[in-house]
């Protein structure tokens, strides 16, 4: 009896000891009928047989010797739990964590959806679950049987400098990792842990409908309108044809925004004083320095491009030798370095014990062969995509045999369906389709001098471009022709709306292949970039179909506000978090120039030098074309050169400020009362608002004498109570207090600034671009 009820648990998912159950359990759907699942055998002890579960009922017993099963057939576009027990020699049973694997969705011959998103890669992903969050039904389009792009084929190492600067989906995909871990940061994952909780995100969203293994081939398109795109089936080669109100193209290749219309480029552009790495480039990272020899030409030349092998390191008396691969010739790898002083050895590790493969310049890049891959045929793309995979095995089997390092062999637990290789070949840049804003090398440089009230995500990783053409000259600090890595020119940035909006087109965004010259295009590449790209994408469609009308018709404004709801940064501060009071408003007004601190202190009380420089700015940026006379300033404390001084200026001049000493006590907490006067003088000077009655203040510490009374009221009249800053402690049994002396913090104040600048009606009039 006590056996029976040990299976029943186990069955039912009871945790047993890892060391003791089989390991690396995974489910991956090859077909709308077909579903396999992999494992490895326990760390420790003896196995007889496994138990195969599917749904909670045994399906298989299998020897002990086995490590997958095919579970067929099944039925399309449903969902199927599965555990592994692992039968020991002393008949206890051992059960694996529970995994989840939906089957294909069949493929129709004609549908159509409000939104198409071609392309499951991580913007792909990112732009179909916010537009799926906002109640949009979306079709999603995915080459391979794995979600995420790079995430889950290869980049298990998060391209990030700073992980506090993780934020929005990616965030999301981040302490998902960490959770399921329950260590590290969250920052490096197994590739098939990626695509396991990436599909787990997407799955929490029915109104997601995920077409796998569907590879596009043609749009049908009336004028600038793209009203269908057609997909080919990469099992049966049958097609088919997504029509839609809008696509958003997620693709590496940007095939869909092309065969649309849209004017791209491919290539570097020439070197300019806003480019000055640009063009034909020999690089000396370590040094700083554009090398002899570097014309700053530009042309057709394109990085190389990838397979990034997953490796372990099996220890000592292993051999994981690999047969000798096609066109394996071992001078292309002679100069790479020993194994303890790759890349991958030294920065390359992630959970499991392995290793990420991405040696250059020689070992895994192969400049040169990929030059045709952007504008090419399917066939041709696959031809070249080959080519790198056997190039990536031949760097291995140098690993094995010239280095001796038999040890080092492929992750057996990953990619299992595709002979241990990732089934995506790692597209660095291939189209740059151009649109409505074109993002350059300075954009990045001097992000901090340049304002982008229209930014939807930030990136930090440095502008970087792997070799254009093979390295020769070995006595030379450079990494290869077109290698560069400009960590002393990337600031972190933001990434304004316009270069996801594609010139010629009405009805698309594009999302990976975005507007950019090469050198920008270098870290806006990055996956975490790419996912919350995608998010903006995703958050513009979904308000377009709202209101019946073109993305690029959308302000950015609206798009803004959606994805601060998900918790996209627009801006960064290290002491500003998605959690924080005052989140959005900090991160709308903070797009818009108001903070141009590196810090932003929220639950620092506001200075009086603060909230005039903060007022200032709002009636400028509320009448740009304000025109004032300087006045006569009594405050002995506001000397010519003191930060607020001009602010105060303007507000004296407006009429804002009214002195009435000679101090002005720039440093000191500006009470909440005169907070309300300097703001509601502001928005009256504006035209906005209109002064309310003192008497309608309401408040049972502002009697209609006080000389904030009036302010306070009209705050009220606009629905900015306090309420907002104290919540219920504002509440008293008689009634509810201002407290018009009391400070407010910077995050208060910024809320209720917010809230005067915020505007969610949409107008086509007020769109960003409109060409």
């Amino acid at each position: 009896m006590k056996k029976k009820l040990l299976v029943c648990l186990l069955v039912g998912g009871v945790a047993t000891s890892a060391l003791a159950q089989p390991t690396a359990v995974e489910a991956l759907a090859q077909s709308p009928t077909q579903i396999k699942v992999y494992w490895l055998p326990p760390a420790e002890g003896e196995v007889q047989s496994y138990i195969v579960v599917r749904d909670g009922q045994p399906i298989a017993t299998l020897p002990a010797d086995a490590r997958q099963i095919v579970d067929e057939p099944l039925l399309p576009a449903q969902t199927y739990r599965y555990q592994v027990i692992a039968v020991m020699a002393d008949g206890t049973r051992k059960a694996s964590p529970e995994v989840t694997e939906r089957t294909f969705r069949e493929l129709p011959k004609r549908i159509r959806y409000p939104l198409v998103v071609v392309g499951g890669t991580a913007s792909g992903v990112g732009a179909a679950v916010t537009a799926a969050r906002e109640g949009v039904t979306v079709a999603l389009l995915e080459q391979t049987n794995r979600l995420g792009g790079m995430i889950s084929n290869g980049v298990s190492l998060t391209d990030m400098r700073n992980p506090a600067r993780s934020n929005g989906l990616f965030e999301e995909f981040r302490r998902a990792v960490q959770q399921y871990y329950g260590t590290g940061n969250g920052m490096a994952y197994e590739p098939r842990v990626a695509n396991m909780l990436l599909k787990g995100i997407v799955a929490q969203h029915p109104n997601i409908h995920v077409y796998f293994r569907v590879r596009p081939v043609a749009v049908e398109r009336n004028g600038g309108r793209i009203r269908a795109v057609i997909v080919q089936d990469m099992l049966t080669g049958r097609k088919a044809t997504f029509e839609g109100d809008i696509f958003i193209d997620a693709t590496h290749e940007g095939d869909i925004a092309a065969w649309g219309g849209a004017p791209f480029r491919v290539g570097r552009e020439p070197r300019s004083p806003e480019e000055p790495h640009a063009g034909h480039i020999y690089y000396d990272r370590a040094n700083d320095r554009i090398l002899p020899g570097s014309t700053g030409k530009g042309d057709k030349r394109i990085p190389s491009y990838a397979v990034l092998l997953a490796v372990k390191d099996y220890g000592p008396g292993a051999d994981k030798t690999i047969p000798q691969p096609p066109f394996y010739d071992k001078n292309n790898y002679i100069h790479t370095p020993p194994w303890e002083k790759t890349w991958a050895y030294l920065y390359g590790r992630f959970p499991g014990g392995k290793f990420e493969i991405n040696q250059h310049p020689q070992g895994s890049n192969l400049p040169g062969i990929n030059y045709d891959y952007p504008t090419a045929s399917w066939k041709r793309r696959d031809e070249i995509a080959e080519r790198y995979k056997w190039h990536a095995l031949g760097y291995l089997y140098y690993i094995q045999t010239e280095l001796g390092l038999k040890n080092i062999g492929l992750a057996e637990d990953e990619y299992r369906d595709n002979g241990n290789v990732p089934p995506q070949l790692y597209v660095r840049e291939a189209r740059r389709i151009m649109g409505h804003v074109l993002m350059n090398e300075s954009d990045v440089w001097k992000a901090r001098e340049r304002l982008r009230p229209d930014s939807i995500a930030i990136g930090d990783y440095p502008m970087d471009s792997h070799a254009v053409q093979p390295k020769t000259d070995w006595d030379s600090p450079d990494m290869g022709e077109g290698e560069f890595w400009l960590v002393n020119y990337t600031p972190w940035y933001q990434v304004p709306f316009g270069i996801l909006l594609p010139l010629r087109l009405r009805n698309v965004l594009v999302s990976t292949a975005v507007s950019a010259t090469h050198v920008a295009y270098g870290t806006l590449r990055m996956e975490p970039v790419r996912m919350n790209m995608g998010q903006a994408a995703g958050a513009a469609a979904a308000l377009a179909l709202r209101y019946d009308t073109e993305p690029k018709r959308v302000p950015s404004r609206l798009v803004q506000e959606v994805l601060l709801r998900y918790g996209v940064y627009l801006y960064w501060f290290p002491d500003v978090t998605a959690e924080t009071h005052g989140f959005r408003a900090i991160q709308y007004l903070a797009a818009r120039g108001y903070f141009p601190e590196e810090r932003f202190e929220p639950e620092k009380m506001l200075t009086r030098a603060d909230a005039a420089r903060w007022l200032a700015y709002r009636l400028q940026q509320g009448n740009p074309s304000l025109q004032y006379a300087r006045p006569a300033v009594p405050y002995a404390d506001l000397p010519e050169d003191h930060p607020a001084r001009r602010a105060v200026e303007l507000l004296v001049a407006a009429g804002v400020i009214q002195p009435e000493d000679t101090q002005f006590r720039p440093d000191a907490p500006v009470s909440r009362g005169l907070f309300a006067q300097w703001l509601v003088g502001v928005m009256v000077k504006l035209g906005q608002w209109t002064p309310a009655p003192a008497q309608e203040a309401r408040y049972l510490d502002v009697p209609p004498e006080s000389p904030f009374a009036s302010a306070i009221a009209t705050l009220r009249k606009h629905h900015i109570t306090s309420l907002l800053w104290d919540g219920t402690e504002a509440l008293q049994e008689e009634g509810v207090r201002f407290f018009p002396e009391g400070p407010i913090t910077r995050a208060d104040a910024a809320r209720t600034l917010y809230l005067t600048v915020r505007d969610t009606i949409w107008r086509p009039e007020d769109a960003d671009y409109v060409r």
